[in-house]
């Protein structure tokens, strides 16, 4: 599997080095790479090893979006999203609502967190299906708006969960 992600980083300016000390890294995390796919685990590497290079902007939220669709982890055209941030409680859920409020259909998603040497990040993969470039476009052009809401609902861990958990609380009260 390294060996595919190795190929699936040629050109990325990542060393060899770096890649297998990022997998490393995620493997001593006891999150077992070989349960993901080569292709999110080739993302997972390209993100923690900006997150550990950019010592300025370590720990901040970074956002993946796949420039084509792809047939990963569906067998069917879909579009990829990834967000590494801080971990903490409702990360998963935070990304893959916002991506439900927004109207789309997460199909497909994969949590992982990553014991960094100065925190616990996680990482969440999601994906999309585009049934046509139409539609692919279209979530093209709300790419800007969907990362920046990723950004805020992945980054801001206390204010986000206890909205969430707000919501979820008048909807047991109104509707159950």
């Amino acid at each position: 599997m390294l060996r595919t992600v190795k190929q699936l980083l040629e050109g990325s300016g990542i060393s060899e080095k770096k890649i297998e000390d990022v997998y490393q890294l995620i493997k001593g995390s006891g999150r077992y790479p070989a349960r993901m796919p080569s292709h999110y685990l080739a993302i997972a590497i390209r993100m923690v090893h900006q997150d550990l290079e950019d010592s300025k902007s370590s720990g901040a939220v970074r956002i993946h979006i796949s420039p084509e669709p792809t047939k990963y982890a569906l067998g069917r055209p879909s579009v990829t999203f990834a967000v590494l941030a801080v971990d903490g409680p409702g990360l998963l859920n935070t990304c893959t609502g916002t991506l439900h409020l927004m109207g789309f259909n997460v199909a497909y998603c994969h949590g992982v967190v990553i014991d960094e040497p100065e925190r616990k990040m996680g990482l969440v993969f999601m994906e999309i299906e585009v049934a046509d470039r139409k539609e692919f476009e279209h979530l093209l052009s709300l790419e800007d708006e969907i990362e920046s809401l990723l950004l805020i609902v992945s980054g801001n861990k206390e204010g986000t969960g206890r909205l969430m958990m707000t919501e979820v609380q008048r909807i047991q009260h109104y509707h159950l």
